[in-house]
C-alpha cells in the first residue's frame, strides 16, 4: 500500500490510464489536471485546460491516447501522450453545475458522455484535432433531473444513467430510453457501472450497492454494509469483484454474485469519494476528503 498527499482538499474523481502508468485526479476547485505515477506518487505532468473553471471529473479513453476533464460547464480533451489539448466540448444549453462524471465508449475513436445536474451530453466519435478555441456541440442531449452518474455498456450499445429513483438505459445514438430499473428514492444517487461482460449493472443509492441483470430478468443482489452514502464503484477486470467507496470513510470489496463483503479498508483518509481499479486489475486506488490518495496491490 502506498499513500501520498495529492491535494489540500477533497478529491472528487480519479482515473487510471489504460496501461496503469498514470493516475489523474480532480477536486472540483483546482483548475489543473495533475497526472501522477501511481506507484510512487510522483507528479508526472499537469494539464492546463484552455477554458476556465474548476476540474470536477476525469476519465481516460480505454482504447485511445485521450484524457478528458469536466471543467466548469465544459469538457476538455487532451492527447494523453503529448499533453496537448485537442477539443473543447460544450452543451447546447448551459446546464447548472459542472459535469460530475465522464465516460468514454470503446474503440479508437470512442464517443464521450458527460453527466451534469440537469442531464447528460454525448459527443460524437471524432477524435478531435480542432483548435483549442473551437467548441463542439453534443450529438445527443438527454434531459433529466439530478443525473450525476453514467456508464457505457462495453459493446457501446447502451448508456446507463442513475437518477433519483431509477436507472435509465438509453440508446447512445438517439438518447431514447430503452429500459429502466427502479430503486429506492433518495436524494443521493450513486454510481452506475456495467460489468466487463455487460451482463450486470451495479447501481449505488444511499448506503447500498445493488447488482441488476442488465436485461432486467431476475432480482438484484444487494451489497450492504456501508453506514453512509456510496459514492463510487468499479468492477475488477474479471468481473468477480466489486469495489465501493463511501462517505463512511471505508472502501470495500464485494462478491457481486452473493452480495457478501470480502474485505473492508479503513485508511483514515476521511470520506472517500473516488475509487478505481487499473485496467489490468493489478492496482486499486481510492481518494479521500483530506486530499490523500491510496494505491494498493489488489492481490496482496
Amino acid at each position: 500500500m502506498f499513500v501520498w498527499q495529492a491535494h489540500r482538499g477533497r478529491i472528487r474523481s480519479l482515473a487510471f490510464s489504460p496501461d496503469g502508468s498514470l493516475l489523474a485526479t480532480a477536486t472540483g476547485t483546482g483548475r489543473l489536471v495533475p497526472l501522477w505515477n501511481p506507484s510512487t506518487g510522483e507528479l508526472v505532468r499537469k494539464l492546463a485546460p484552455p477554458t476556465s473553471g474548476g476540474v470536477w471529473s476525469v476519465a481516460f479513453a480505454p482504447d485511445a491516447p485521450r484524457v478528458a476533464a469536466g471543467v466548469g460547464s465544459e469538457v476538455c480533451v487532451w492527447d494523453a501522450v503529448s499533453g496537448l489539448p485537442t477539443v473543447i466540448l460544450a452543451a447546447r444549453e448551459r446546464y447548472t453545475g459542472p459535469y460530475y462524471e465522464l465516460a468514454f465508449g470503446r474503440g479508437a475513436s470512442a464517443p464521450l458522455a458527460g453527466a451534469g445536474s440537469r442531464g447528460s451530453c454525448l459527443w460524437s466519435s471524432e477524435p478531435g484535432g480542432v483548435a483549442p478555441a473551437d467548441r463542439r456541440l453534443p450529438n445527443v442531449t438527454i434531459r433529466t433531473d439530478h443525473t450525476a452518474c453514467l456508464d457505457f455498456a462495453p459493446d457501446g450499445s447502451r448508456l446507463a444513467t442513475n437518477e433519483l429513483a431509477k436507472v435509465e438505459l438509453c440508446d447512445p445514438a438517439t438518447g431514447t430510453a430503452a429500459r429502466s430499473f427502479t430503486h429506492t428514492h433518495s436524494r443521493h444517487h450513486g454510481p452506475v457501472k456495467f460489468s466487463p461482460d455487460g451482463a450486470r449493472l451495479a447501481v449505488g443509492y444511499r448506503n447500498t450497492l445493488s447488482v441488476y441483470p442488465a436485461d432486467g430478468d431476475g432480482p438484484p443482489v444487494h451489497c450492504q454494509g456501508h453506514t453512509n452514502a456510496v459514492w463510487a464503484a468499479c468492477w475488477s477486470s474479471d468481473g468477480r469483484t466489486l469495489l465501493t467507496a463511501s462517505a463512511d470513510g471505508t472502501a470495500r470489496l464485494w462478491d457481486p454474485t452473493t452480495g457478501a463483503e470480502l474485505r473492508s479498508f479503513a485508511w483514515g483518509i476521511g470520506e472517500i469519494r473516488a475509487a478505481a481499479f487499473s485496467a489490468d486489475g493489478l492496482l486499486g486506488a481510492a481518494a479521500g476528503a483530506d486530499g490523500k490518495v491510496v494505491v494498493w496491490d489488489v492481490d496482496a
